[in-house]
């Protein structure tokens, strides 16, 4: 689990009202049974992460009942991984889903998530409408299962920076 908190769930809890108390030094949370001044819980970070992750919902749609056009993008997905360098060995699989996790700002949703827990990365439809889509989607997952960073941090921009530096110098070499 994460031992801290990106800024992403920052502005998650604030936009949603999550109430919290004051940081430790090594910005973790100490609510843990804690009520705030009207007597409600407050919820501590790793439960915050817990209920965000909760609310992913998936529609899992098997790769025969994608169109023609969809199926086409998604038979690159062997090619993607070759320029990637191989599918980490923790990606069991990947998956696509016509149903994403809620999004609490905009009319854009998620386009794709790594599963810890399942060791899947899971994908939007959405993203089908272009091998640019899927491809850059694929990656950013593909990125998180490597490393296990996660967005908005230093390492996680550091990780893709040397991908998209690996890939142009693959390109160049060419």
């Amino acid at each position: 689990m994460h031992n801290g908190c990106p800024s992403e769930l920052l502005l998650i809890r604030s936009l949603t009202n999550y109430k919290s108390s004051p940081w430790q030094d090594h910005g973790e949370l100490q609510v843990q049974n804690t009520n705030d001044l009207s007597g409600n819980p407050v919820t501590d970070i790793q439960q915050f992460i817990s209920n965000y992750n909760d609310s992913f919902e998936f529609e899992i749609i098997i790769p025969d009942k994608l169109n023609k056009r969809e199926k086409l993008i998604y038979q690159q997905t062997p090619d993607i991984l070759n320029i990637f360098g191989g599918k980490p060995k923790k990606v069991k699989e990947i998956k696509i889903s016509s149903t994403m996790r809620k999004d609490f700002f905009s009319e854009v949703g998620t386009l794709g998530c790594w599963d810890e827990s399942t060791n899947s990365i899971i994908l939007s439809r959405k993203t089908l409408k272009t091998i640019s889509d899927y491809s850059g989607t694929l990656i950013h997952e593909l990125i998180h299962a490597k490393t296990g960073h996660h967005d908005v941090t230093r390492e996680f921009e550091t990780s893709l920076t040397e991908v998209i530096g690996d890939f142009c110098r693959k390109l160049v070499e060419k």
